[in-house]
């Protein structure tokens, strides 16, 4: 489904921020929490999981500091990169 960049807001783009870091850093944790022979399911998909949620929160919210029209929601936006 594609993002409605109509109904942003800077409280929308750091939550969308946040709220992927969170969800990167329990996938992260979960990968460095196990011991044993390291497997594509219990490493590498995890990672992979990783950089959808970060790419996927930067073109909703990070990316939308070079280009939306309300200033708010641009310094949100560049905030939120740094975060990234």
């Amino acid at each position: 489904m594609l993002h409605d960049y109509t109904s942003v807001t800077a409280d929308g783009v750091t939550a969308v921020t946040e709220n992927a870091i969170a969800a990167a850093q329990t996938l992260i944790d979960g990968i460095t929490s196990g011991s044993g022979a390291r497997t594509y399911a219990d490493t590498l998909d995890p990672l992979n999981r990783v950089q959808v949620l970060i790419t996927d929160a930067y073109g909703t919210g990070a990316f939308l500091g070079r280009v939306h029209p309300d200033e708010d929601v641009r310094n949100a936006a560049i905030a939120t990169e740094e975060r990234l």
